[in-house]
């Protein structure tokens, strides 16, 4: 007698068509032209790369006033980004969009914005163009906490922790502020450029942990730290917080040069764990009513986050929804599931034929056991290719008649 039980595990997401826009000035488009352009457009979860550069205008959302004036597009200073999130967002996540939404915004203040003057005085004043700790910390938190607000000119702002976590379905990823370059004549001093490392660890250790924190299962934010990538670590003798040599630092000019942007690429977007891909799975796996399934799939399955949980059963197949989720089956489909569909035992020769259905995206183990009395599912075979859409598998036996087999799956 043979018998076949069914064990699911965990489950992949899959890629999307959305698309990316990058709010920046002149070291982004030099970092977009030598390498980064290229290596965006090659991700399959990337459709379009758009751009919000010096020029472009944006118009404010419905309500909300035209706080950057004319040409928003010429505004990337960290002052700048209360505005930008507060009224131009709406528009913002539809620029340049031949069909979809940017999903992906990326955004990053010039290098002057690393010279920072002073520590300030708390809570500071995310609307002020001096350059200080308190102002910066300002723009991404507010003193009070969660739910703070701001205002100006007479509209009410919320800090960037509350707009971000506002829009979960949008991935945001600040770009730390580039260094500045040491020679000929030094462009910042040793002060201004720790306090520098000291702003972009806190946003990227700090305030990120407390964010994720506030917000389980979002994921919906990335820092990238570009300064650390190119400058000189904070103890080195001669230039700490500046521009490697390798990179410009000597040349008197603070944007980063070409082999800057290839590293950078090769960090961001083209590494074999670089940032942007690890960035993304998280998002796009994120949980924001922590009930096992990932928000993509239930808006996919269902077009909401309501009707879905790790208990439901949309198709009443018997296999709860989570299950669905982990093998990779539809959830609305009462015959897709994972499930033997043959069992063929030739105990003469030692020989047990199995089929189950399967699909792309997930590798799947057979367990085995000899005795339901005390049963003991050992690993028969693993890291089994899908052959959607059915696979098949023989077990070689001898000494027995009787053999239990399990099969699970996993991304």
């Amino acid at each position: 007698m043979v018998a076949g039980w069914l064990l699911l595990a965990a489950a992949a997401g899959r890629a999307g068509d959305d698309d990316l826009v990058f709010i920046h000035h002149s070291c982004g488009r030099n970092w977009l032209n030598d390498s980064l352009h290229t290596a965006l457009l090659a991700k399959a979860y990337i459709d379009e790369r758009n751009d919000i550069y010096y020029g472009t205008d944006i118009q404010p959302a419905s309500g909300r006033p035209d706080s950057l004036g004319g040409t928003p597009g010429d505004h990337t200073d960290m002052c700048h980004w209360i505005r930008w999130f507060n009224d131009y967002l709406e528009h913002v996540i539809l620029h340049d969009c031949a069909d979809g939404t940017n999903r992906i915004i990326m955004f990053k203040s010039c290098y002057p914005n690393s010279n920072i003057a002073s520590d300030g005085t708390e809570p500071g004043d995310p609307f002020s163009s001096q350059r200080t700790l308190a102002n910066y910390r300002a723009v991404y938190r507010h003193p009070d906490g969660p739910g703070g607000v701001y205002t100006n000119d007479g509209y009410i702002y919320h800090p960037l922790e509350d707009i971000f976590a506002s829009h979960p379905d949008i991935l945001f990823i600040p770009v730390t502020a580039p260094p500045r370059h040491y020679a000929p004549s030094d462009a910042t001093t040793d002060v201004e450029g720790h306090r520098a490392r000291t702003f972009n660890n806190w946003l990227k250790n700090e305030w990120l942990a407390a964010y994720n924190s506030n917000h389980p299962g979002f994921h919906n934010v990335a820092v990238f730290d570009w300064f650390d990538v190119l400058a000189y670590p904070d103890s080195d003798p001669d230039h700490p917080n500046r521009l490697r040599a390798e990179y410009g630092g000597e040349s008197g000019d603070s944007h980063p040069n070409s082999a800057a942007n290839a590293t950078s690429t090769w960090f961001f977007a083209s590494g074999p764990t670089n940032f942007l891909d690890q960035a993304w799975e998280s998002f796009h796996n994120q949980d924001t009513d922590t009930d096992g399934l990932p928000d993509w799939w239930e808006r996919e399955h269902c077009g909401n986050l309501t009707n879905m949980s790790a208990h439901s059963d949309q198709d009443s197949d018997h296999f709860s929804d989570l299950e669905e989720y982990r093998a990779g089956t539809d959830p609305l489909d009462p015959a897709s599931l994972l499930r033997l569909t043959g069992i063929v035992a030739r105990i003469s020769r030692g020989e047990c034929i199995l089929h189950w259905l399967s699909v792309t995206g997930r590798t799947y183990t057979v367990s085995r056991t000899f005795s339901l009395a005390s049963p003991d599912f050992l690993p028969a075979a693993s890291n089994l290719p899908p052959t959607p859409p059915v696979n098949t598998w023989t077990d070689h036996i001898s000494g027995t008649d009787r053999a239990f087999y399990r099969i699970s799956t996993s991304p």
